[in-house]
């Protein structure tokens, strides 16, 4: 280790040796035991196993010309790492300790305690001489439990503009050798596994989940390395309140993650109708546009969840999607007056697998069809205008012919898959076709997954079941086990 140049001396660090503990009663090369029962008389003696594991090649660790650092270039360097892992082979919780000490066998020209620092597990930077018997860490270690470490150590004054600066002269020369000692007593009561607080706690059952209902925005969440349930609803059509019963679609899915790992969320939209002679908008999430009018509807949005932010438009998103439940297709209107509507075609559900066909007074003659997992639904036919067909993340636009004003045809809902925009008859006075309902999807990566489409029986959000979805989408995302 050496000291800037104006200090004109050299600080020696011959080695950082980082030895074993002493006791061994294993014949593996890499296990070290120290088991310790807790009771009146505190005696050693074995009862399970307190096993440590090195990494190959680190168990003596020996740093060669090495200076002071500051922390930033200190947490930087490779060459100062030491990983182990401490396994409970044995049928009893244990209360164990890590130690960093200096090694006995040397006595004289030690470096002091105050100016070596270290990081355990990539945690903040810390001091040796801040810990009583430089116990650096303490646990407890339940059956078949093991915990890992990796610990980084350098040598510092604590001035994080230059690392020389509060280093006496008095300890030029000096040396560091330190030791890990570990050791555990069996005999505790087992350490409760903690659920991680991640999020919102549901008050009916007390399980940890986060909910999500609609914003208009792209929302996200990091998780821990847990297992979660994923469920999603997707957004009913539009239309005049009372006459469409396009509804969404419902998916879940149970996946593990490995890490930290951050999801992205789109609720869907059950879009807002319109006045005469405006285009109703599809709702947020891939719904189609309707026609003209105060009793069209546009498609309703589907909401996802991905790996990935973005538009299930979007290939990034398709790639690393984890599911999807479709939107429901936008209502079909008529209306004798702009102040009467009645109704017309009502929308396809959403998947669901594939979402359904919007219809044209009962019939399917001039509705829009459901999206499927491989292609978007056709528009619905007509006697005028057809509506354009769905594409991948997005439902199509029903028909639109200039000279209607009070109605018009619905659009298709969005999905994995859009659904189809209805067709356009003639007239304000005509009956329009509705937009079929976009389809969900599920990844392969999940497990315990479902796809239930808007006309059948599906979980409620708030409890006990419901047959499709009605209103704007909604997402929840359940802690399973950590």
């Amino acid at each position: 280790m050496h000291i800037r140049n104006y200090y004109r001396k050299r600080l020696l660090v011959s080695v950082l040796s980082i030895a074993a503990l002493l006791v061994v009663v294993s014949a593996s090369a890499y296990a070290i035991f120290v088991t310790r029962i807790s009771n009146t008389e505190d005696q050693v003696i074995n009862v399970g196993n307190l096993q440590i594991t090195y990494q190959e090649g680190s168990q003596i660790i020996d740093i060669q010309n090495v200076r002071p650092m500051i922390d930033s270039v200190g947490r930087e360097q490779t060459n100062n790492i030491y990983n182990f892992s401490i396994e409970n082979t044995g049928n009893l919780a244990y209360h164990y300790h890590i130690n960093l000490i200096d090694n006995p066998n040397f006595a004289t020209n030690i470096l002091p305690h105050q100016f070596i620092r270290f990081s355990l597990n990539g945690g903040e930077t810390r001091v040796l001489s801040d810990y009583n018997n430089a116990n650096i860490f303490e646990g407890v270690l339940n059956p078949g439990a093991t915990q890992e470490f990796t610990l980084q150590i350098w040598v510092g004054s604590g001035n994080q503009t230059d690392a020389t600066l509060g280093l006496p002269n008095e300890i030029l020369g000096s040396e560091i050798h330190l030791k890990i000692d570990i050791y555990g007593r069996a005999g505790f009561e087992e350490e409760p596994v903690p659920e991680p607080d991640f999020g919102l706690t549901n008050s009916n059952n007390g399980a940890q989940e986060l909910e999500f209902t609609f914003t208009g925005e792209i929302e996200s969440v990091t998780l821990p390395a847990c297992t979660f349930q994923f469920e999603v609803w997707g957004a009913q059509g539009g239309g005049f309140d009372g006459f469409n019963d396009g509804r969404g679609g419902y998916s879940t899915g149970t996946k593990a993650f490995n890490e930290s790992t951050e999801v992205f969320i789109v609720i869907g939209e059950r879009p807002n109708t319109t006045v005469a002679g405006t285009i109703a908008p599809g709702g947020f999430g891939g719904g189609g546009q309707g026609g003209r009018g105060p009793t069209t509807g546009g498609g309703g949005g589907a909401t996802h969840i991905a790996l990935a932010s973005g538009h299930l438009t979007d290939t990034n998103v398709r790639t690393n999607i984890l599911l999807v439940a479709g939107g429901g297709g936008g209502n079909g209107g008529q209306a004798t007056t702009a102040t009467l509507p009645s109704a017309g075609g009502s929308g396809g559900h959403g998947g669901g697998l594939t979402g359904l066909q919007g219809n044209f007074e009962n019939t399917a003659r001039t509705g829009g069809q459901g999206g499927t997992q491989t292609m978007g639904g056709p528009g619905g036919s007509a006697n005028n205008a057809a509506g354009t067909a769905g594409v991948a993340g997005q439902g199509g636009n029903g028909g639109l012919r200039a000279t209607n004003t009070l109605t018009g045809p619905g659009g298709g809902g969005g999905g994995w898959f859009g659904g189809g925009g209805g067709g356009n008859n003639n007239g304000d006075q005509s009956n329009q076709g509705a937009g079929g309902g976009g389809s969900g999807h599920l990844s392969s990566l999940l497990t315990n997954a479902q796809m239930i489409a808007g006309n059948q029986e599906m979980p409620n959000p708030s409890g006990g079941t419901m047959t499709g979805n009605t209103g704007n989408g909604f997402a929840r995302i359940t802690l399973i086990q950590c």
